[in-house]
């Protein structure tokens, strides 16, 4: 439309300008020669000349500007953040007998998060690393120590600097507990962390990303990692916009960041995910877990990748591609992985598998690294001591399609 308006303007233009000089419509043009001196019809001509140059440099910026924003919208979640690594372990520690416990980011036997690792990561090709982070030992007097939040800060900026996607979150802070006798707690315990942390943050742009809440669920109960219950969900929900609310009201690039909300422990299937109401704004994406098939992803046994798992694991795509579909809304798998004791081929099989089909999806992964390289429960593809890969093989994998 812009352009046959464009060149409209210019036809009219140059039919008026020969009119003016050919001397169509002879006897009013005569009058008008008497009585007008003729340098005022060349700068007529001149000025009708340069509007039209000028609406026509405006026209041009305008398309310009349309083409920047749909290449804008044309970039999807996945092409952003590629493939992407967790840092778990670390600044994620917490006491599970007592959770206001002081800890250190050794405390369960990972070295102290370094710049060179955090480069080795990057650099292996990763383009997405998360930080899980346990806030509750380090908060009192509903302040978050500055001794800690300074840590988490300088570990955000190994990544940041390095030019990675980051994602922050509340991990293993279990006063999240949704149901409605807990939720005033929770809602101001949230409130509490999600405020300090998006002030401190506000500055960074849209590759830091903030993550809600990490797995909200009943902890030790007999509902903690199923697909939930419509308590469970209902409180989930009404967390998911309280996170979402205080993050925005505090203003600077906060106001449009990306955020990731969830359903009850980050659950893939369909009662959790069906039971998810979505926050109303314009910018935020779902996080989910995916271990499937679970049965295989945390074996302590040897075994193949076979027909029979990747038909399951097909079936966890096809629920993700359908809730997207329907709600217009992009997946992240933040959480995904398997041991090491599985064996190579079989972890191998796995991911050549997962990865692409879930490429084919659209939907980002983020592997959990535990730090622990080899056995059983061992995720972890860096030997963190070391700086460098377990088995070169396995971030190859990974990271080769970043």
């Amino acid at each position: 439309m812009k352009r046959k308006r464009r060149i409209l303007n210019l036809i009219l233009n140059c039919a008026l300008i020969c009119l003016l000089i050919t001397g169509c419509g002879n006897d009013r043009i005569a009058e008008d020669s008497e009585s007008k001196e003729p340098e005022k019809v060349t700068t007529n001509e001149s000025q009708l000349v340069e509007e039209s140059f000028e609406q026509d440099e405006e026209d041009i910026e305008v398309e310009k500007a349309d083409e920047i924003i749909e290449s804008a919208e044309a970039v999807s979640l996945l092409d952003r953040l590629g493939r992407g690594i967790n840092i778990g372990n670390s600044l994620d520690c917490f006491d599970e007998w007592n959770d206001q416990a002081v800890v250190t980011e050794t405390y369960w036997g990972n070295p102290q998060i370094t710049e060179e690792y955090v480069r080795t990561i990057i650099k292996s090709g990763f383009n997405t690393i998360r930080i899980p982070v346990t806030w509750s030992p380090h908060v009192h007097d509903n302040k978050i120590d500055d001794d800690f939040m300074n840590r988490v800060k300088e570990v955000v900026d190994y990544a940041y600097n390095s030019g990675a996607n980051v994602i922050i979150d509340i991990h293993h802070d279990r006063m999240f507990a949704p149901s409605y006798g807990n939720y005033n707690f929770a809602k101001e315990y949230l409130e509490c962390i999600w405020g300090q942390v998006a002030e401190e943050f506000k500055d960074y742009d849209d590759r830091l990303i903030f993550e809600g809440i990490n797995e909200p669920r009943f902890y030790g109960s007999a509902d903690e990692w199923t697909e939930g219950t419509a308590e469970g969900a209902d409180n989930v929900n009404k967390l998911m916009a309280d996170f979402v609310n205080v993050v925005r009201s505090s203003g600077g690039n906060n106001s449009t960041r990306l955020l990731l909300v969830t359903c009850y422990c980050n659950r893939s299937g369909g009662p959790a995910l069906d039971r998810l109401i979505l926050p109303e704004d314009s910018n935020i994406a779902i996080s989910i877990h995916s271990y499937d098939p679970y049965e295989f992803t945390s074996s302590g046994n040897y075994r193949e990748f076979d027909d029979e798992l990747k038909w399951q694991f097909d079936a966890t795509i096809r629920n993700l591609k359908m809730y997207m579909e329907k709600n217009h809304i992009p997946i992240v798998i933040t959480e995904c992985g398997t041991y090491e004791s599985v064996g190579k081929s079989g972890r191998l099989q796995y991911l050549n598998y997962v990865l692409t089909k879930t490429d084919e999806a659209g939907i980002p992964c983020v592997w959990w690294d535990n730090g622990n390289g080899y056995g059983y429960g061992a995720y972890g593809l860096f030997d963190r001591y070391g700086n460098k890969p377990y088995d070169q093989e396995y971030v190859d994998a990974i990271a080769k399609e970043n």
